[in-house]
């Protein structure tokens, strides 16, 4: 399917997100229909192998017939209703990151002083931002600390002066693998999938030619995987800004080079201290120039495109946070 959709002229990136939207969402939605006809299929069984045991031919040809009655009737209004509603249904089942990216995009038009403060409940797939701002893993005590918490202001990464995200926003092959991997795999095993995927997914990996500038920082080359952090970790543990604050007015940049892949990867794992693969900068802002095109992951909302401009927009929300996090200077 990939394959198609670049030979008849979408891009890398493109044909990327629309193959994994169709293995991650859309089969599924295409599948409810079948879990009822399935059903009613399953239950007509015995019916039709009492009046085969009893050779009834008639008997035979009036459950079948029936069973093909009920499963068009319920077929045909589920395929002309996915055909009509596809975006709302794909909308309501799927967006809960776009949702809360734009709940945020919606905070910080409003006028400082009415702004509500915003708690965080770890009900994600990883939780990285949860987890290493010190959230309580327990949702009782989670959403104790999202009503009574002390209100702190923090930061927030907007890009392309529109779409904002409180975490990180990571590009290359690492990105690639959390836009992929399954939705049922994330249930079952949680962060620990995206590692799983990602072996799995080995075949593809490959760096992206990119350009990055920022306040005294400019760098050129391929890039495995990037990292724009207000937070520290992304990809259900990877600590990519390790020294990350999201109250320091600044971003944290890692970019892991593709040069020489394989021992690249090798080392920045093992060794990532002393890896020359790794490089790191800190801005206020920073803009990617990607000439083949490149997906961003925004707290887990993917954004793709050839240019991105990241900058933060210091204290521009009130969170509750621990009164000992980590994130805080």
């Amino acid at each position: 399917i990939k394959r198609t959709l670049l030979e008849i002229g979408f891009s890398d990136a493109a044909a990327s997100m629309r193959y994994v939207a169709l293995r991650s969402n859309v089969t599924n939605i295409i599948n409810m229909p079948a879990v009822l006809t399935i059903a009613l299929a399953m239950s007509l069984v015995p019916a039709i192998s009492a009046a085969r045991t009893s050779n009834d031919q008639k008997a035979i040809h009036s459950v079948s017939a029936m069973g093909i009655k009920l499963a068009m009737f319920i077929g045909i209004p589920c395929a002309v209703g996915l055909f009509a509603l596809s975006a709302p249904v794909i909308d309501l089942l799927y967006s809960i990151d776009a949702q809360r990216l734009e709940i945020a995009s919606a905070l910080i038009e409003l006028d400082p002083a009415e702004r509500p403060a915003m708690g965080i409940l770890p009900l994600g797939t990883a939780n990285d931002f949860a987890t290493s701002a010190g959230i309580p893993e327990e949702l009782e005590k989670a959403l104790q600390l999202a009503i009574l918490g002390k209100a702190t202001a923090v930061d927030i990464a907007q890009v392309n002066d529109k779409t904002c995200f409180i975490n990180m926003a990571t590009g290359g092959f690492g990105t690639r693998i959390t836009s992929e991997t399954p939705e049922k795999l994330k249930a079952a095993l949680g962060g620990v999938s995206y590692l799983i995927h990602g072996l799995m997914r080995m075949d593809t990996l490959k760096p992206d030619r990119c350009e990055i500038r920022g306040e005294d920082f400019q760098w050129q080359g391929d890039a495995l995987v990037i990292g724009i952090g207000n937070g520290r970790q992304a990809g259900g543990g990877q600590q990519l800004c390790p020294e990350a604050l999201i109250n320091d007015g600044q971003l944290q940049l890692r970019i892991f080079t593709g040069d020489g892949l394989l021992p690249a990867l090798f080392t920045t794992l093992t060794q990532p201290e002393e890896s020359p693969n790794i490089i790191a900068g800190k801005s206020a802002w920073f803009e990617v120039n990607a000439p083949h095109g490149m997906t961003f992951n925004l707290d887990g909302e993917p954004l793709s495109g050839t240019q991105f401009r990241i900058e933060v927009l210091p204290g521009a929300l009130q969170c509750r946070l621990p009164p000992d996090c980590v994130l805080l200077r």
